[in-house]
């Protein structure tokens, strides 16, 4: 397929577009009062959220004479919002609603005649005094659960979401890994677990402590953790030498790969 070159005005008002009809199916979500998208599947039945980055992901604009280069600035919106759900998990629509007006003025003062670099400039510039105002007025939520409590609840859209997740924060701290995970029942559960957990395993049977549960248990063992891969006995020796010599007898090794001899 040939491929066709856009320039100038055109080229950026074809991006823009794409940008518009992305950012004006997310912004209804935006907010406390954000309204629900229904989003029509090829299969099973339709979704209904609020969420702006599942909005998103799911706009699939077509690429026909009139629309071509829509899609990227459809992908500029994407983009963002899937960065800022990576990075903080919520704020989808607010940077969709950025991003778009940032989009749309920067696109008026290039055609009045503006230099786009400069424009740049001035973009990241005001950027990072946005940056340092923020901060000024961040409030730290630690310790206060009624507050982690409110935030949960606007970002979940429920409140008894909300406290749950609140009560586990306040349980476990901001630092710790939380996972949520699909239910079998109709309420909803919360349970701490104590330690740190890998999802692998001993590498040997010989390794087995109880042999019933099929568990290798170790009271304060000596805990090595290296990221290269173990392939030979003799790499560990000099190793085991030295926790024999401290008074250590079980080891835990935690290694990227073991493999061979080893």
């Amino acid at each position: 397929m040939a491929k066709k070159v856009f320039y100038d005005d055109d080229a950026r008002e074809r991006v823009l577009g794409g940008a518009k009809a992305l950012y004006d199916a997310v912004k209804v979500t935006y907010g406390p009062k954000g309204r629900n998208v229904v989003i029509a599947k090829g299969y099973g039945g339709p979704t209904v959220t609020h969420d702006g980055v599942t909005v998103a992901e799911a706009v699939d604009l077509p690429e026909d004479d009139a629309t071509l280069g829509y899609k990227t600035g459809a992908e500029l919106i994407k983009q963002a919002a899937s960065k800022l759900n990576k990075d903080a998990g919520d704020g989808t629509t607010t940077v969709t609603v950025l991003t778009y007006n940032i989009l749309e003025q920067a696109n008026r003062m290039i055609a009045a005649g503006h230099n786009p670099m400069e424009r740049r400039k001035g973009i990241e510039a005001a950027g990072d005094e946005v940056v340092k105002q923020l901060n000024k007025l961040a409030e730290s939520i630690e310790g206060k659960t009624a507050r982690v409590a409110e935030v949960a609840t606007i970002s979940a859209g429920d409140k008894e979401i909300g406290d749950k997740i609140a009560g586990v924060i306040e349980k476990v701290g901001k630092d710790a890994v939380v996972t949520v995970e699909a239910g079998q029942g109709l309420e909803l559960e919360a349970e701490v677990v104590e330690g740190f957990s890998l999802d692998r395993g001993w590498s040997s049977p010989f390794f087995v402590t109880d042999a019933n549960r099929q568990e290798a248990v170790y009271e304060k063992p000596a805990v090595v953790i290296t990221d290269k891969k173990i392939s030979s006995v003799q790499e560990l020796l000099p190793l085991i030498e030295k926790l024999a010599q401290a008074g250590k007898k079980d080891v835990v090794l935690i290694a990227d790969e073991v493999e061979g001899e080893a």
